[in-house]
C-alpha cells in the first residue's frame, strides 16, 4: 500500500519537475523538493481525514541563493512531526534545483495538503488557527525585499489497499 503511494508521489513529481523547469513555474519544483523530505506516512496510516495549510517563504540573495527558509509559525504538532520544518530548511537551502529562480526576492508560497479520499476538508478549529496563522514572520533584512506571492498550491495524497 504504502508503497503504491511513494510510486504515485515519484511519478507524479517527475513529471511537475519537467513541466515546471519548461515554463519556470518554481510552485511545482518546490512541491517536489517537499515531498522528498517529508513523511506522509504516518498521517495515512491514521486514516482520519486532514487538511494542512501552511505557508513557506524562501529568500534568495542577490546572487540567487536561497539564504533563508520561512515557515508558518506554530504548526501544529502532528504537521511538524510529519513536515520537520528545521530540517526541510537546511535541505532546500541546499537543494540545487531551486537556486537561481530570484535575485534579492522573498518568494511566499502558500500551500494545502490533504487525503484525496475525503471529499471535504476538515475546517475545524485547528484548521482556523492555521488558516489565521498562514503567514510565516521575516526578519528585518527580509522585510525590505520585494515580496513574490505565488498562486497558492493544492497537493493531495491517495492511498491504494492491496
Amino acid at each position: 500500500m504504502k508503497s503504491y503511494v511513494i510510486l504515485f508521489l515519484i511519478f507524479f513529481t517527475a513529471y511537475f519537475e519537467s513541466h515546471a523547469q519548461s515554463n519556470g513555474d518554481i510552485r511545482n519544483v518546490m512541491a517536489k523538493e517537499i515531498s522528498r523530505h517529508t513523511g506522509w506516512t504516518s498521517a495515512l496510516d491514521k486514516r482520519k481525514p486532514f487538511a494542512y495549510f501552511f505557508a513557506l517563504a524562501v529568500s534568495y540573495n542577490d546572487q540567487g541563493q536561497i539564504d533563508t527558509v520561512y515557515f508558518t509559525e506554530n504548526l501544529r504538532e502532528d504537521f511538524q512531526a510529519i513536515l520537520k520544518p528545521k530540517e526541510l530548511s537546511v535541505y532546500l537551502m541546499n537543494s540545487k534545483v531551486l537556486q537561481g529562480f530570484y535575485k534579492s526576492k522573498v518568494v511566499m508560497y502558500p500551500l494545502i495538503y490533504r487525503y484525496q479520499p475525503d471529499m471535504i476538508i476538515p475546517f475545524d478549529d485547528l484548521a482556523m488557527r492555521d488558516w489565521l496563522k498562514l503567514w510565516p514572520i521575516f526578519n528585518v533584512r527580509d522585510r525590505t525585499r520585494q515580496l513574490v506571492m505565488l498562486q497558492p498550491y493544492h497537493n493531495t495524497f491517495y492511498s491504494v489497499d492491496n
